[in-house]
C-alpha cells in the first residue's frame, strides 16, 4: 500500500421504517468515521427498485465510481461498540472484497447451528475494475429463490451453491481469488455468531423491529462500561447482550406463539366464514344462473311478442289500406250508382216520352182510320151518283181513287 492512507468511504443506507434504529446507530458510525478520517455517507431512501434487502447495492456501485480507495459498508442495524481499530488494517493487496466468515472455527455459535457462510452485513470493498464488475453482475443476476436476498446471490457468484442448498460447491470459481476473510470482530452477531472481542454488534436476523430496537438501546446503555476495560470484560458484556437477545427473542417467540395461535383461530374462523361465503356465493351463482335463464326466456318471449306485434302492425296496416281501398271503391261505386240512377231516370223519361208519342201516334192512327173509314163511306155513298154521271158524261169522270187500304 502507498504511504498515504487509503481513502475510505463509510457507507450505510436505510428506509423510513428503519429511521428509529438509524437514529441510534448512524451517530456511532459517524464517530468511527471521524476517529479515523473516513468519508461518511448515510443514505435514507425509500425508492430501492428491489426493496429494502437490496438497498446496499446501488449506493455501493455509485461509490465505487467516486474518488475512494475502499468502501466500508455497514448495515444500519449494526452498532459500533469501540473505535480504536482502523479498518484500513484489514485491507489486503491480493483481495478486493473482504467479508466475515461465520463458522464454528471463527466465532462462538451462541444459537442454533447453521451452515458456515459469509455475512454481507459488513463488507470492505477495494475500489477497482473487479469490484465494479462484481457488483454490476450481482445486480444483474438479482434475487435467487432463497431467503438471504442479496447475500444469497453473493454466495452464488462466489461458487458457494452448496451453502444455499441449490447445487454443489464450485471451488474453482474465479471470483473467489478476489475475496478475503474479514476479522469477525467487525461483524459479530449477538446471540448467533459472537466474536471474541467485537468491534461491531450486528443485530441481524431479528424480524421484530421493536425487539431489535430495545436490544440496541440496551447495548448503548452498556457502552460507557466498555471504556478502559480489558478484552475479557468487553467479551463478558457482549455475552450478556447475547443472553438478552436470547431472552428477548424467546419472549417474542412465546408472544408470537400466542399471537400465532390467536391468528390460527382467527384464520380458522375466517376460513369457516369464507366457506359460508363460498357456499352463499355458489347459491347466489346458481340463483344468478336461474335468473339468467329466466331473463333469456323473457327476452325470447319479448322478442317473439315484438315479432308478433310487428306482424300484427303489418296486418293492421294492410287492413287499413284495404279499408281505405274499399272506401275509395265504394265512393266510386256510389258515384257510378248515382250516374246509373240519373241515366235510368233519363231512360225512364225517354220511355215515357216515347210512350206518350206512341200513344199520340195510336190516337192519330185511330183518327186517320176513322177519317179513312168516313171517306170510304162517303165514297161509297157518292159512287152511284158518279156512275150515273159518267154514264151521261164520260169525259168528266175522273179516274177512280185508290182505296185507303191500298194507301
Amino acid at each position: 500500500m502507498a504511504s498515504e492512507k487509503p481513502r475510505i468511504c463509510l457507507l450505510t443506507a436505510y428506509t423510513s421504517s428503519f429511521a428509529p434504529l438509524a437514529g441510534l446507530t448512524v451517530p456511532r458510525l459517524q464517530a468511527l468515521a471521524d476517529r479515523h478520517g473516513y468519508c461518511m455517507r448515510a443514505i435514507k431512501r425509500d425508492d430501492c427498485e428491489r426493496g429494502r434487502a437490496w438497498i446496499k447495492v446501488e449506493p455501493i456501485r455509485a461509490s465505487l465510481s467516486d474518488d475512494f480507495d475502499a468502501i466500508l459498508w455497514i448495515d444500519v442495524d449494526a452498532l459500533v461498540v469501540r473505535f480504536e481499530k482502523d479498518i484500513r488494517r484489514e485491507l489486503r493487496d491480493d483481495a478486493s472484497l473482504h467479508m466475515a466468515w461465520h463458522s464454528s472455527g471463527t466465532v462462538r455459535i451462541d444459537g442454533d447451528p447453521f451452515v458456515p457462510h459469509f455475512n454481507c452485513g459488513v463488507m470492505l470493498i477495494s475500489v477497482g475494475d473487479w469490484s465494479r464488475g462484481f457488483f454490476a453482475r450481482l445486480w444483474d443476476v438479482g434475487q435467487l429463490d432463497h431467503a438471504w436476498s442479496d447475500q444469497a446471490t453473493v454466495h452464488h457468484l462466489l461458487g458457494y451453491d452448496n451453502v444455499l442448498g441449490i447445487g454443489p460447491e464450485r471451488p474453482a470459481e474465479p471470483n473467489r481469488t478476489h475475496v478475503a476473510r474479514l476479522d469477525p470482530a467487525w461483524n459479530s452477531i449477538p446471540g448467533v455468531a459472537m466474536a471474541a472481542d467485537p468491534i461491531v454488534h450486528h443485530y441481524a436476523g431479528i424480524p421484530n423491529m421493536a425487539v431489535r430496537l430495545r436490544l440496541v438501546e440496551a447495548d448503548m446503555g452498556m457502552l460507557p462500561s466498555r471504556d478502559d476495560v480489558s478484552a475479557n470484560v468487553r467479551q463478558a458484556l457482549s455475552t450478556q447482550i447475547s443472553r438478552w437477545r436470547h431472552d428477548a427473542v424467546a419472549r417474542q417467540v412465546a408472544a408470537d406463539s400466542k399471537l400465532n395461535k390467536w391468528a390460527e383461530d382467527e384464520i380458522r374462523f375466517i376460513r369457516q366464514w369464507m366457506d359460508g361465503i363460498e357456499a352463499q356465493r355458489k347459491l347466489e351463482t346458481e340463483r344468478a344462473d336461474w335468473v339468467g335463464s329466466e331473463l333469456k326466456f323473457i327476452r325470447r318471449w319479448i322478442d317473439a311478442s315484438a315479432e308478433e306485434k310487428r306482424e300484427s302492425r303489418q296486418q293492421t296496416e294492410w287492413v287499413v289500406k284495404e279499408i281505405a281501398h274499399i272506401r275509395r271503391w265504394m265512393e266510386g261505386a256510389e258515384e257510378q250508382h248515382q250516374l246509373h240512377t240519373r241515366h235510368a231516370e233519363w231512360v225512364e223519361s225517354e220511355i215515357r216520352f216515347l210512350r206518350e208519342r206512341v200513344d199520340g201516334a195510336e190516337e192519330d192512327k185511330r183518327v186517320i182510320r176513322e177519317h179513312a173509314k168516313w171517306l170510304e163511306n162517303e165514297l161509297l155513298s157518292i159512287k152511284p151518283a158518279l156512275r150515273q154521271k159518267l154514264q151521261t158524261d164520260p169525259v168528266a169522270v175522273p179516274s177512280e181513287p185508290r182505296s185507303s187500304e191500298t194507301q
